[in-house]
């Protein structure tokens, strides 16, 4: 309750590694639009896309289709969210659907860098 934009309450949300085909989010009834939530990957907001954009409402459920990978490290999404002015505390629900990626696969496309690196730096020679 209460929480301020310049200090957020954060969430890290660890995920497996793979590829996020699916993103949720539920704000609580009764926040009347004053409880606000974005997530970021790095220094990046990633959702809403949008710089100066929140999800905000009044017991939205908002679902959307997505394409991002995680089979690089971090495999992890900062959830963040503040209320200013509330007296109440509340909880915002993220879902993720993270479709995984073999080990294998994931271990060959840095092995192809590697190789695709390797012959760069001796053609550059």
């Amino acid at each position: 309750a209460d929480t301020s934009v310049d200090s957020p309450a954060e969430l890290a949300a660890v995920m497996a590694s793979g590829i996020i085909k699916q993103v949720s989010v539920q704000i609580p009834r009764g926040s009347r639009s004053l409880v606000h939530t974005v997530a970021w990957r790095g220094q990046h907001q990633l959702w809403p896309s949008n710089p100066d954009g929140t999800h905000k409402g009044d017991d939205p459920r908002l679902k959307w289709e997505e394409d991002l990978d995680l089979t690089e490290p971090p495999h992890t999404i900062t959830l963040k969210g503040w209320s200013p002015g509330t007296s109440f505390p509340h909880v915002v629900t993220w879902r993720f659907q993270v479709d995984p990626v073999p080990v294998r696969e994931a271990k060959k496309v840095s092995l192809k860098q590697g190789i695709l690196s390797a012959f760069a730096k001796k053609g550059a020679s």
